[in-house]
C-alpha cells in the first residue's frame, strides 16, 4: 500500500504536464484528454489508499488546475498552435479591412480627380482629398491634369485624361487592362532573339 501515494501524485503531476505539452505539440486536445484521465486516476488511487489522502490529493488538484489553466493561457500565444490560430485571426482582420477599402474604391467610378504625379501609365491621383494609385490605358498624364475614373477592379483603378469640353464614355473601356497576367502581343519580338 506504500506505493499508492507516490503513484497517485505521479499520475496527477503527469496529467497536468500532459495538458501543458498539448499546447506545445498541438495535438488538438489528445494529450489534454489523456492528462484528464491521469488526474482522475491519480485522485481515485489516493482515495483507495485512504479517504483523508484522497481528499488531500483532490484539494491539491482543485487548486492546481486553475493555476495550470492560467499558465496555459499565458503560454498559448507563443506555442506553434497559438501562433497559427492568432495568425489566422490577424489575417482575417487584414482581409476584412482590405475588403472595406476596396469597396470604398468602387465609389470612384465616374468621378473626376487630379493627377498628383506623372501617370506613365501608373501614378497617384487625388479624388476629393484622397490619394489613390491609378493606371491609365497606356496614355501619359502630366501632374495637375484632370482625369476621370473609368473602372475599379479589385485594387486597380483605371483613369483616362479628360479633355476640356469632351466627355469620356465609360462604355469604351479596354477590359484587358485588368487581367492579372499580361498577354503577349503576337507582333512583339521574341525574348530569345531571331537568328
Amino acid at each position: 500500500m506504500d506505493w499508492l501515494m507516490p503513484t497517485a501524485w505521479t499520475l496527477v503531476a503527469l496529467g497536468l504536464i500532459a495538458a501543458l505539452v498539448d499546447l506545445v505539440l498541438g495535438t488538438a486536445g489528445l494529450l489534454v484528454g489523456i492528462g484528464t484521465i491521469m488526474v482522475v486516476a491519480g485522485v481515485a488511487t489516493a482515495f483507495s489508499h485512504s479517504p483523508g489522502m484522497g481528499l488531500t490529493v483532490l484539494a491539491t488538484t482543485t487548486i492546481a488546475l486553475p493555476l495550470v489553466g492560467w499558465l496555459l493561457a499565458r503560454i498559448f500565444p507563443w506555442t506553434p498552435l497559438g501562433r497559427s490560430v492568432l495568425a489566422r485571426s490577424t489575417s482575417v482582420d487584414a482581409t476584412v479591412s482590405e475588403f472595406r477599402s476596396l469597396q470604398e474604391l468602387e465609389h470612384l467610378e465616374g468621378r473626376l480627380g487630379v493627377a498628383q504625379s506623372y501617370l506613365r501609365p501608373s501614378g497617384v491621383v487625388d479624388f476629393e482629398g484622397r490619394r489613390i494609385d491609378c493606371i491609365t490605358e497606356g496614355l501619359m498624364v502630366d501632374p495637375g491634369q484632370v482625369v476621370r475614373c473609368l473602372k475599379v477592379s479589385g485594387s486597380r483603378v483605371l483613369v483616362r485624361p479628360v479633355s476640356p469640353g469632351k466627355e469620356t464614355p465609360l462604355a469604351s473601356i479596354d477590359s484587358d487592362l485588368f487581367e492579372l497576367i499580361p498577354t503577349r502581343s503576337p507582333h512583339a519580338p521574341s525574348s530569345q532573339g531571331d537568328s
